[in-house]
């Protein structure tokens, strides 16, 4: 297929622009469906004039139904999804993107979508779907998956498919103060039912000191479980943010942020903070799993995407080698171009 694709670049590069334009434009619609023209056009940033030509192409292929609400995809048009979705993928080279981060990394497994979270909503849900079939290939059934909190970990949960797994979903951090449909307990909890297994939920606040967690653990046996287990950790599902996240509410003060800042943190996963280099350089007060603990879970699947959040990725991922992660064109390209600016690596 590559082959045929170079031809392709050569012979009629204007066709290439213009199945990427169709593709994209009826991926969006699919995701965001139903939809109107003039919302699309928006979105997209694509004139109206030009969209309406594409929208009755579209239509006029069977891809497309019109509807009171607005624009939904057809059964053809899911199936040209599909099908076009490796076309897409080898077309903007991200099979050999793929190794190549890969080995920069050193990851067991790199796993890129086409776009930028930051720039489009869409490749969120796309990161979702990567991610969930990439699990649904690993769970195994008496497997304890830890998930963490977040919005890419709910698009995660949401594009899970139905199935029958003997599995333990815990949530990795206790509760904090995002949305609480973001909390790892909700995602932990929508995962378990997804998958068709058992969850418990960590009913700790994540700003506990480790001695009174210590203390409640002793006199309560649901909570010393739940900590127990999620040392057994089999799959860890693991949350990338920016330093930048952790500022506000309790977790830190302005000046305390100002000093995290200025000892060069960059990244942070599991409420650890970690520098360009990989280290771990602070780590606060933190209900659920700690760093010694999840070094030694067989399998981390970190899921990040966004060109702002690259250099947060290559700071976490850095210390998590021989893992996975799935993230997007914009974030893999630019952990590349800032492994190429500095010479720590």
């Amino acid at each position: 297929m590559e082959h045929i694709i170079q031809l392709q670049k050569k012979i009629a590069p204007k066709l290439i622009e213009v199945v990427e334009n169709r593709y994209n434009i009826l991926r969006h619609i699919f995701y965001v469906q139903p939809v109107g023209r003039r919302v699309l056009a928006n979105q997209l940033m694509i004139s109206e004039r030009v969209m309406r030509a594409e929208i009755d192409f579209l239509k006029t292929q069977g891809l497309l139904n019109m509807t009171s609400a607005g624009m939904i995809v057809t059964a053809d048009g899911e199936r040209l999804l599909t099908g076009l979705a490796e076309y897409i993928h080898k077309l903007r080279g991200l099979c050999g993107l793929e190794q190549t981060l890969a080995g920069k990394l050193g990851l067991r497994q790199a796993v890129i979508i086409p776009g930028d979270a930051d720039a489009d909503e869409t490749v969120k849900k796309e990161l979702g779907q990567a991610a969930a079939r990439l699990l649904e290939q690993h769970i195994f059934n008496g497997a304890t998956l830890a998930v963490s909190g977040g919005t890419t970990m709910a698009e995660v949960a949401d594009a899970l498919t139905a199935g029958k797994k003997e599995v333990l979903v815990l949530p990795a951090r206790g509760s904090r103060g995002e949305e609480m449909e973001y909390q790892a307990n909700t995602i932990a909890a929508r995962m378990a039912k997804k998958l068709g297994g058992s969850y418990r939920l960590l009913y700790l606040p994540d700003l506990l000191s480790p001695e009174t967690i210590d203390t409640i653990a002793k006199q309560d046996a649901g909570i010393r479980e739940i900590l127990a287990r999620l040392r057994k950790t089999d799959i860890l599902l693991l949350s990338i943010g920016k330093i930048s996240m952790m500022a506000g509410g309790q977790r830190f003060t302005a000046e305390k942020m100002r000093e995290i800042i200025r000892a060069g943190a960059t990244g942070e996963a599991l409420g650890y903070c970690f520098n360009i280099k990989g280290e771990v350089i602070c780590g606060h007060n933190s209900a659920g799993l700690h760093m010694e603990d999840a070094g030694k879970i067989a399998l981390v699947i970190a899921v990040s995407g966004g060109r702002g959040k690259a250099e947060a990725i290559l700071s976490v991922l850095r210390h998590f080698k021989q893992q996975v992660l799935v993230t997007d064109e914009a974030a893999a390209r630019e952990i590349l171009v800032l492994m190429g600016r500095r010479h720590d690596h």
